[in-house]
């Protein structure tokens, strides 16, 4: 595996894990988002798995090759959009326990009317395109996986190409020598 595609498949874990956030699926909710932050993990997943075919595949089909650019693509703005939501539920939290404090009125009034600030309306409305954009480019990435026939890989395999990749070594380790029980005889009868 090559270092860009080692890259590509820890940067979409790391993705997947900020997905996991508690704060970020907690405030996602709250903005009746969470289905679609679910959505895209279980998109994640299916992508995750095939990524060892790809990047196999990638340098005998160059559509494959174009495929993981704009999955690299989609990747560093689906990072964005988590970081600017980070930022809201942040934004969000310090406005809640500063208003919480000073106003006990507000308290009495529901979750739901309280939301409905000017700001929190551009808010929604800037991560709803945000949202639908990048749903729009991850059904586009399936589809063209799908189209690409790439496989899902089991992970034994990718421990076993691992495996494959050790450096070479001049330390022999006789437990792993066959088929040479003969010759080892004839050398000790020299001895």
């Amino acid at each position: 595996m090559a270092v860009g595609e080692l890259f590509l498949s820890a940067f979409i874990q790391a993705i997947f894990q900020q997905l996991l956030s508690p704060n970020l699926l907690k405030f996602a909710r709250r903005e009746g988002i969470g289905q679609k932050l679910d959505q895209w993990r279980k998109t994640l997943l299916r992508i995750q798995a095939v990524l060892d075919d790809a990047e196999d595949r990638q340098h005998t089909d160059g559509l494959v090759k174009q495929w993981l650019d704009d999955l690299k693509d989609l990747a560093y703005d689906v990072e964005d959009f988590l970081d600017e939501f980070a930022t809201e539920v942040l934004r969000s939290k310090l406005m809640g326990e500063n208003q919480a404090s000073t106003s006990k009125v507000r308290n009495l009034v529901p979750a739901c009317c309280t939301g409905l600030t000017p700001r929190a309306v551009m808010i929604n409305i800037r991560l709803g395109s945000k949202i639908t954009e990048i749903t729009y480019r991850f059904k586009d990435i399936v589809k063209q996986k799908d189209d690409l026939s790439l496989r899902e890989q089991v992970n034994w395999r990718r421990s076993y190409r691992e495996r494959e990749r050790l450096q070479p070594t001049s330390v022999m380790n006789e437990a792993g020598i066959y088929g040479r029980e003969k010759d080892k005889e004839n050398i000790l009868e020299l001895c």
